[in-house]
């Protein structure tokens, strides 16, 4: 088994991203490991713990393939552990398909994905702006319960 972690700092990042103390501007200065994204975990090549809005950014750091992710584990609904959007990207796949969320036809379908999370996380993947991503059948829901 094979862990790593692409990110290990909570919703405000580090350095903080309107920071300017001595602390966040030295961390920016350094750079490397000083630089801190949200809470995010491979396990495996095919294994994810939360996937907050810079784990795509941190997989491809990380030399880390997020498209082969097939089992995604999400803790709570904050947006620094579930980016919605990113969900709903996969399905859109801008370099496949067109601005509207339809894919064309030669674009190779999505790996299936399986999501554990609660209630309150699949309430934020069916909102309106967002029910596409459970809509197309792309990604199975587990409900969990505490």
């Amino acid at each position: 088994m094979k862990l790593t972690f692409l990110g290990t700092s909570a919703g405000e990042e580090y350095p903080g991203i309107w920071c300017e103390c001595d602390n966040c501007a030295r961390a920016r200065e350094l750079g490397g490991k000083n630089i801190r994204r949200n809470s995010c975990v491979m396990i495996d090549d095919d294994l994810m713990i939360d996937m907050g809005k810079t784990a795509h950014v941190q997989a491809d750091r990380f030399g880390k393939n997020i498209r082969a992710v097939k089992t995604l584990l999400v803790t709570h609904s904050h947006g620094d552990h579930l980016s919605v959007h990113t969900l709903w990207a996969r399905h859109a796949r801008f370099g496949s398909g067109g601005f509207d969320g339809e894919q064309k036809p030669e674009a190779p379908p999505s790996l299936p994905l399986t999501l554990f999370g609660s209630r309150r996380i699949k309430e934020a993947l069916s909102g309106d702006a967002h029910k596409v991503v459970l809509e197309k059948g792309e990604i199975t829901f587990v409900e969990v319960e505490p």
